[in-house]
Formats: structure tokens, C-alpha cells, sequence
């Protein structure tokens, strides 16, 4: 008995730590907002730039992004 539910315990974390360690990649279509992204989290870009891991540590911690629109009227 004692075995069966130890068994469940590690299999049911086991299927979260599988599903925590998934990268969650977005697709940013903006250019301009593409290349914001890449200086203020160029660690969680990917490697042709175009998407974001919405998992990384730095875009986690970060609350508020102030983004400045430029050159509008």
C-alpha cells in the first residue's frame, strides 16, 4: 500500500516538474517591439530573435515594462 501511493507521489511530480520545464516561446510580430525585447532580455530571446520565452527568470521578476512610443504625434 505504502509502495502504490509513494509510486503516485513521484510519478505526479515527475509529470509537473515535466510540464515546469517546458519553454513557453511567443512569437513577437512587432519589429520594433522585437528589438526592445532583445535589449532589455537578450538572455531570453531566441536564437533567431523572434520569439520571447515567457519562462525566463528575467521576464518573471519584472512587474512593469515602460515602453516609450517614439516619433508618434
Amino acid at each position: 500500500m505504502k509502495k502504490a501511493v509513494l509510486l503516485h507521489i513521484l510519478i505526479f511530480c515527475a509529470i509537473l516538474f515535466v510540464n515546469q520545464a517546458k519553454a513557453q516561446m511567443v512569437y513577437i510580430p512587432d519589429p520594433a517591439f522585437r528589438a526592445f525585447l532583445q535589449l532589455e532580455y537578450p538572455t531570453c530571446m531566441s536564437a533567431n530573435g523572434d520569439s520571447i520565452d515567457g519562462s525566463c527568470v528575467q521576464v518573471l521578476a519584472d512587474t512593469i515594462i515602460d515602453v516609450q512610443l517614439r516619433g508618434i504625434s
